[in-house]
């Protein structure tokens, strides 16, 4: 669905616009942005996320941080949150091994006393959840070649420009539609009066 009509549609429900008519520019403009703000907060919440994406990278021998973002080591969108992770051997390259890792969290990692431990795999791995990039860091270190798989939550994608035109799995226009129309009550005017 094309922003517009989204955003037309959500307008309707509340009253702002009759049937027919379009918002105008400025109206327009403003509820991209609350659209775009909403996609982006549903990126947090995974009752709104509806697939997990896997990334894969490699990791680099005696490396043990990475950064997670676009323009990082691991050159890809920075994900809101990551589910699990796994270590790719590439000991046999026409059947990798897939083996998974523990997620470790601030507790798990602090009680490491010496992080910069060597092996051949890695059995751990630490986020730090920075912004603009996470710095994922890999325990023990790896001394041969092998990559990481990342399961992550799949962001919603948002709007560019009006006459984007984004595609949902089913049931997503209507929560996208009626949850922009709660969103914008507050800031039309001539929008739904609750009073009446």
């Amino acid at each position: 669905m094309k922003a517009l009509d989204l955003i037309s549609s959500s307008m309707r429900l509340i009253g702002a616009l009759a049937s027919g008519e379009v918002p105008t520019s400025a109206e327009a403009s403003d509820a991209l942005t609350i659209l775009n703000q909403m996609l982006d907060s549903w990126a947090a919440d995974r009752l709104m996320v509806f697939t997990i994406t896997i990334d894969e990278f490699p990791l680099v021998v005696n490396q043990q941080v990475y950064t997670y973002g676009t323009g990082g080591n691991f050159n890809a969108p920075r994900p809101a949150r990551i589910d699990r992770m796994s270590i790719v051997s590439l000991t046999n390259p026409v059947q990798p091994l897939e083996l998974p890792i523990d997620y470790y969290t601030d507790w798990d990692w602090q009680n490491i006393p010496v992080k910069n431990i060597q092996t051949t795999l890695p059995y751990a791995a630490y986020d730090e959840q920075a912004f603009p990039f996470r710095n994922i860091s890999f325990y023990p270190i790896p001394t041969v070649p092998v990559n990481t798989r990342i399961y992550h939550w799949t962001q919603l994608t948002q709007y560019t420009v009006l006459t984007t035109d984004n595609l949902y799995p089913p049931g997503y226009i209507e929560a996208l539609r009626y949850n922009l129309a709660v969103r914008l009550m507050a800031e039309m005017p001539g929008g739904y009066d609750p009073v009446m």
